[in-house]
């Protein structure tokens, strides 16, 4: 965890959010100022400088986490 990055902080729980989806490797929640209804940022759980020092694994789970959300969105807000 590094102390100065809001999106660790969201992980550990010491800010709040509206979480959406959880698990082991990623986290997944509602924008604090959407840009539109349901905008929602995936992140992993640890903490990386670049996304090119994100592992695969993690990526990979990231893009499936975003593709089950969209589904879910476009039947709730048309």
């Amino acid at each position: 965890m590094k102390k100065d990055c809001v999106f660790c902080r969201i992980v550990k729980g010491i800010e709040p959010s509206w979480t959406v989806y959880e698990d082991d490797l990623i986290k997944a929640f509602l924008d604090i100022n959407p840009a539109s209804e349901g905008h929602t940022l995936i992140i992993p759980k640890e903490h990386y400088e670049t996304i090119y020092m994100i592992p695969d694994r993690e990526l990979k789970r990231i893009i499936v986490v975003a593709k089950k959300l969209a589904k879910v969105y476009r039947k709730l807000f048309k």
